[in-house]
Order: C-alpha cells, then structure tokens, then sequence
C-alpha cells in the first residue's frame, strides 16, 4: 500500500509525468506512422486535468502565505480554463485545439477502414480522414481533407468537398 501513495505524494510532479510521457508517447507512435485515437487523448485531457487542480489544491492546503495561496488559486483558475477547453468548442462553436475532434467516425470505403475526424470550421466542417488501425490508433498521414460534407436521408456522408472540387465517398481512395 506504501508504493501506491508514492506517485500522489506531490500531485504536481505526477501531472508533470503524465504531461511528458503522453508526448513522449506520442513522438514514439509518430515514428512507426500511428497516432492515438481522440477517445484516448479525451481521457487524457480529464486525468490529466484532473491531476493538476488536485495538484494545486494539494499545494494550497499544504502552505499558509495568502500570496502563495493567491498565486496558487489564480493558476487554479488558468488550469480550469485549461480543461474545460475539450468542451468549449461545443459551448462557443469555435475550434480552439485540434487535439480532441468533435466527432470520429470509423467508415468503409472500398474494403478499407478509414476514420473520419469531423472538426468545426469557420464557415463549414472540416473533415480528416485517417487510415484505421485499430480502436486505439488511427495512421498519422491525412489520407483525405475535406471542408464539407453533405449527408443522405439517413445521416450517411455521400459527399465532400474542399476549396475546389466535390467528391464522392467512393472516390476518395481512388
């Protein structure tokens, strides 16, 4: 039990672990071509979050000068900010970080797997497409970029388009 209570010690240095491992990780996935899927950057996002607000209350209770306190509730208040901005983007309807996608869709086109990675553009949505691996990587490469899309009667993209050109999904890995 003794090694559990170790890493939460200082909440602080194990947000900080987590901060340089998850791109540690993610430099090392680019590597062989792979990237983490957006459910998995989401649960990083919240623990990590989580972490440091934990962290900082863990510092503020631990010391007694107000300025220190102070300076400890204002970065607070910046790391609260800082995770609540997975969900701005639905609350302001503006993209602020790519880092977590408004949606992922997993399609098939042709016998291949590709993940459609929908973010808010100014006008109209952008859409990436990745190659799929498995339910947690997707490739690293945008396979396809488009800006717009337009939906049939039952919600199922048919086409895209970007600055130039309409295609249809069928047309994509052509």
């Amino acid at each position: 039990m003794k090694t559990l209570k170790k890493p939460f010690e200082n909440l602080l240095k194990t947000f900080a672990f987590l901060v340089a491992g998850y791109f540690f990780i993610r430099v090392f996935l680019a590597f062989f071509g792979l990237q983490f899927r957006a459910w998995i950057n989401v649960i990083w996002v919240v623990t990590t979050g989580l972490t440091f607000v934990a962290g900082l209350i863990q510092k503020a209770s631990k010391t007694e000068d107000q300025k220190v306190q102070l300076g400890i509730a204002s970065v607070f208040l910046l790391g609260l900010l800082i995770i609540c901005m997975p969900i701005l983007p639905y609350i302001l309807a503006i993209e602020i970080i790519e880092v977590v996608p408004l949606k992922e869709d997993v399609i098939e086109m042709d016998g291949h797997k590709l993940i459609a990675s929908h973010n808010l553009g100014f006008m109209d949505p952008e859409m990436n497409f990745y190659e799929y691996k498995n339910f947690m990587f997707s490739g690293v490469h945008c396979v396809y970029h488009g800006w717009g899309y337009d939906t049939d009667e039952n919600g199922e993209i048919y086409l895209y388009w970007d600055e130039e050109t309409i295609y249809d999904v069928n047309e994509i890995l052509d």
